[in-house]
């Protein structure tokens, strides 16, 4: 997959490149955490580990899992991340994790990367515990702004992305027995206009 070879080069100065857009998406999720105590918390597509540094300075009795395709990726965030900290290299289509085993799953800038967000949202429902909550933070293909950004991102030659409209995300939603709780729109800086999802699963 291109989009794997480019984080692959872009691992060692990703959060310098992109350090105001994860600061803004991190804090409309981390916003949204509550208490952990010490639940079960995996981030899907965790890139180099800055949301679960952020969730264990929080949160530092939670049980945290990293997925990511990127080993490059994963290497970055193996040297920032507590020992205790779980790293599994895999795509969030197919999540090395039990049945009903997470409490709960975020995912910050991933699903955009995907052909098709709907093996990722059905395997976040798959591994999350009944009342287990999701939270999402990812490109609005509703904006102008995000849909003129791809067009641009494939006249270069780049990987493709693929951001879902909120209708799409909705749907997705509901066929994975996950329950909206709330679903809004933020700014990660031009062109970047995001949406934020939060949900559970029902059972």
């Amino acid at each position: 997959m291109k989009a794997i070879e480019e984080y692959a080069a872009l691992a060692g100065r990703y959060d310098r490149r992109y350090r105001y857009y994860n600061a803004r998406s991190h804090r409309e999720i981390l916003r949204q955490l509550g208490v952990l105590d010490d639940a079960c918390v995996v981030d899907a597509g965790c890139g180099t580990g800055l949301l679960l540094e952020r969730i264990a300075r929080r949160a530092p009795n939670t049980k945290r899992v990293g997925i990511d395709p990127s080993p490059e990726m994963l290497a970055v965030a193996r040297q920032r991340l507590p020992a205790d900290t779980r790293l599994l290299q895999a795509g969030s289509e197919a999540l090395p994790l039990g049945t009903q085993s997470v409490d709960l799953l975020v995912s910050s800038s991933s699903l955009h990367c995907l052909p098709d967000a709907g093996p990722a949202i059905a395997e976040f429902s798959r591994v999350l515990r009944p009342g287990g909550r999701l939270i999402l933070a990812d490109w609005c293909a509703d904006a102008l702004s995000v849909r003129l950004m791809e067009c641009s991102l494939r006249l270069l030659g780049r990987s493709p992305t693929y951001a879902l409209r909120t209708e799409k995300l909705l749907e997705l939603f509901a066929l994975n027995r996950l329950t909206l709780s709330e679903l809004r729109r933020f700014s990660a800086g031009y062109p970047w206009d995001m949406y934020l999802a939060c949900a559970r699963q029902s059972g």
